[in-house]
């Protein structure tokens, strides 16, 4: 504090002798001069310091006002404060320097009064012009101050505080709220161009809209929910001008509310006159926001306002996930048939490959959204829903590099027409909790087959591979097969045989779409891990595949069996009753037992040259 006395006792002189009249800047100069006997700062009269920017009249301050607001710097050396004060005789007035560390003082504080008498109606109110000067590395915080003594109490009001900072090259910037909120009418304008009425900023909920307050209008608010959010700023921006302004006139308000409470809230901003109750407001605007235990705030959008609530990055040979919002609970699905390590925390996640490879992640996150129901959205239901986006994660020699491939969201929008339809006609508040149909078919159907068509292996197209599903409380782990389509009547029965029931169980078939063309039907088969110990897989009675289970993660043992390259008759050689069944097959006058084995030519089709191949592998015999 003992600066503070300092710049008090400094200053008060110049003040007293500069209040009642018009000063030039040459008068800021000298007055900086006159102070800097008194203040250790770097001689920022040595610098070449521009003082054009610096209102030195009443008028200047007027449009400083509405183009700034109170604060404007020059980015370089100097910060300036405008501030209007009315009733220069009945109040007192303070600018006092917050931080010890800044030992500097003031350049100048000065006062400008209106000297236009020709105005009809003169406004009484004078402007308060306070400069600084920064060096480089600097910090500035100040505290403005208005206060009234009546019967020996004092009262307090437009209280207000700023900072700011400079870097190594010297350039400043303002750090508080209103670096960014607006307080003039041009920065009204400005904001209101790149933001809507409610909206979101560094945490905070931000209502700026014009209120016809001499009509009668108000802001009102409102909110529902386990969270909170309470006001932290309420103020009107009007366009200054040299005469009154008349009382109750319409202005643009600015209301920022801060979060204090952890939980969902619904809060509604609504323009109206309060004794109105039973007329519609001029303006009704809902947001439902999620509060963090942190006290981090999200809104809570519908499905085509979808923001993903997690980022990743790629660091030191990993991919790690940030989990942004509590709302979203992020899970993973990693198919590939090399190794690698997985940790789920409760906001980061690692995946770390440990092999050159292809792996394909699925990230989902349940999603929560609240539906508003009810003759005047007085009720609302919690509605989730899956939304999974897929990467495609290339290693090679060590690097990986990402490729984001689709995001799918299963959001049955029959399903809340009808629910909302049942809660339309009723005041109740509904708080039903509603699952999103399908979103049960996480590890089935077309979620598996759209990560068949994205995961391309070098040696086959997907045959099988190994998923695993992660997520902070359990894994599972899954052996996934694509094998030939067959009709019921050429089924083999079964198809799938299992070394060990103790230690997997297999999932009912499904008939998915190949990678190779929309066409290429197969059935689908998962084998679900159980216990830790090795396992034989049989498929068709020919194809072998030995796995093992460690801590309940599938892993593939060194000797993986295969059916013979050609063999589409399943009697395990290669012959001319192959070359046969194959051309009948491609003229369309016949089927195949094993398609996997068609493919000779490894480009993920069946076709003629697969025939060529096939007869050409069987001459060299």
């Amino acid at each position: 504090m003992k600066n503070k006395k300092k710049f008090s006792a400094a200053v008060a002189a110049t003040i007293f002798a500069l209040s009642m009249c018009s000063v030039s800047a040459k008068a800021i100069v000298s007055a900086a001069e006159s102070l800097s006997n008194q203040n250790t700062y770097d001689e920022p009269n040595a610098v070449a310091l521009d003082f054009s920017w610096v209102p030195d009249n009443f008028d200047e301050a007027l449009s400083f006002t509405n183009m700034y607001g109170r604060t404007h710097t020059d980015g370089k050396n100097l910060v300036c404060c405008v501030r209007a004060v009315p009733n220069y005789d009945e109040y007192v007035h303070s600018v006092e320097v917050d931080n010890e560390d800044y030992d500097k003082g003031y350049i100048s504080k000065v006062y400008y009064k209106n000297e236009d008498d020709t105005l009809q109606f003169k406004s009484d109110t004078m402007y308060e012009v306070t400069v600084f000067y920064m060096d480089k590395n600097d910090k500035l915080s100040f505290s403005c101050r208005t206060e009234r003594y009546i019967n020996d109490m004092t009262f307090s009001y437009d209280d207000c505080s700023f900072s700011f900072e400079s870097d190594e090259n010297g350039n400043i910037t303002q750090t508080d709220i209103f670096g960014w909120l607006p307080d003039s009418i041009g920065e009204y304008r400005e904001y209101r161009k790149a933001n809507d009425v409610v909206s979101l900023h560094e945490n905070y909920v931000v209502f700026a809209e014009c209120v016809c307050t001499d009509g009668g209008y108000e802001l009102i608010t409102s909110q529902s929910g386990e969270g909170e959010l309470r006001e932290f700023k309420k103020f009107a921006i009007f366009e200054a001008t040299a005469e009154p302004i008349d009382p109750g006139n319409s202005g643009n308000t600015v209301a920022v509310y801060e979060p204090v409470k952890e939980g969902n809230v619904k809060a509604e901003f609504k323009i109206a006159r309060p004794w109105e109750t039973d007329k519609e407001p001029i303006a009704l605007i809902s947001k439902n926001y999620k509060i963090d235990s942190n006290l981090s705030i999200h809104e809570i959008t519908s499905n085509n306002n979808y923001t993903e609530g997690y980022s990743y990055t790629v660091e030191n040979g990993s991919i790690i996930f940030d989990q942004s919002s509590s709302n979203a609970q992020i899970s993973y699905i990693i198919s590939s048939n090399s190794d690698y390590d997985m940790t789920c925390g409760e906001r980061t996640s690692v995946f770390t490959p440990e092999k050159d490879g292809t792996y394909v992640l699925t990230v989902e996150e349940l999603c929560e959204a609240i539906i508003s129901v009810g003759m005047s959205n007085s009720g609302h239901f919690h509605y989730f829903y899956p939304v999974l986006t897929y990467y495609t994660a290339h290693v090679q020699n060590g690097e990986i590099t990402v490729q984001k491939n689709y995001k799918h969201s299963w959001y049955s929008e029959e399903q809340i027409e009808k629910i909302v339809a049942e809660c339309a006609s009723t005041e109740l508040i509904v708080c039903s909790d509603v699952m999103a149909e399908g979103s049960e078919n996480l590890l089935n159907g077309e979620y598996f087959s759209y990560v068949n068509g994205e995961m391309p292996l070098q040696d086959s197209h997907l045959k099988n591979y190994i998923t695993n599903y992660y997520n902070k409380y359990n894994t599972e782990s899954y052996f996934c097969m694509n094998v030939g389509y067959l009709n019921e009547t050429d089924m083999i029965m079964p198809r799938i045989v299992l070394s060990d029931y103790n230690l997997a169980e297999c999932l009912s078939e499904m008939h998915t779409s190949g990678s190779a063309t929309s066409d290429d039907i197969m059935d689908f088969y998962m084998v679900r891990a159980k216990k830790d110990g090795k396992l034989s897989i049989t498929a068709d009675g020919f194809m072998e595949f030995d796995l093992e289970i460690k801590n309940g993660i599938f892993k593939r043992a060194d000797k993986i069996k295969e059916g013979v390259p050609g063999d589409v008759n399943g009697d395990g050689i290669l012959s001319v009753s192959d070359s046969v069944m194959l051309q009948k097959y491609l003229l369309v006058a016949g089927k195949l037992t094993n398609r996997e084995n068609a493919d000779i030519c490894k480009d993920g089709r069946i076709n003629v040259f697969d025939l060529c191949q096939m007869k050409a592998e069987m001459m060299e015999k």
